[in-house]
């Protein structure tokens, strides 16, 4: 407001500045939150896989957890992509079947508030390199998913998600039962940064 009624004295539409005692706002720093440790986001994986997926409705209802192998799977798969990719939370939720190419994955579209539409900026548009690992789990669950879906991340009704929905759904639950310290998804791409760093890979390549 300041800077605009300075602006307005200078083009002498008025006679003086009005809000010449008005100082700018403080910038505050922004809370990044807790970025995991390596060894925390394997102890993640572990405790988010497939494998521990029990078929016995007794158990399920003991230990309360009533997902099924399909609702396992794509836990599984939605962490580990954001763990080894290091990809928004909004363009693995917009990630169509058709962008993924064996070793790689094509990311061209996210999805904010439940809308598909464009990445964050126009250097986001990218191709990503996937494991051997990751590429076989994808592979593992369109089998069980079937074909019929055109996005991977769909809820049961077969609307898109919100980050915070799968936030809820997936990332919380699984932190809770490795017993590590809570984190948002952008502390699994802070994480793979910094595990990128650590690799002596170049900053404008992480960029």
């Amino acid at each position: 407001l300041n800077r605009a009624m300075s602006h307005f004295v200078l083009e002498e539409y008025i006679p003086f500045n009005p809000c010449s005692e008005i100082k700018n706002l403080p910038i505050a720093d922004v809370e990044q939150g807790y970025t995991p440790t390596v060894d925390e986001i394997y102890r993640l994986l572990d405790e988010a896989h497939h494998r521990n997926f029990v078929d016995d409705v007794a158990h399920q209802t003991y230990v309360g957890d009533e997902r099924d192998l399909k609702t396992w799977m794509w836990h599984h798969l939605l962490l580990r992509l954001c763990a080894e990719t290091g990809i928004r939370i909004s363009e693995a939720l917009g990630l169509e079947w058709s962008k993924v190419r064996g070793d790689a994955i094509i990311i061209s579209q996210a999805c904010v508030n439940a809308r598909v539409g464009k990445v964050k900026t126009k250097d986001s548009n990218r191709t990503v390199p996937i494991g051997q690992t990751l590429s076989a789990l994808f592979k593992e669950y369109r089998f069980i998913a079937g074909t019929h879906q055109k996005f991977i991340f769909l809820n049961s009704e077969g609307n898109y998600f919100r980050p915070t929905c799968v936030q809820r759904q997936v990332l919380t639950p699984a932190i809770r039962r490795a017993g590590i310290t809570e984190f948002g998804w952008h502390g699994l791409r802070r994480a793979y940064i910094t595990h990128l760093y650590d690799n002596n890979v170049q900053e404008r390549h992480i960029q």
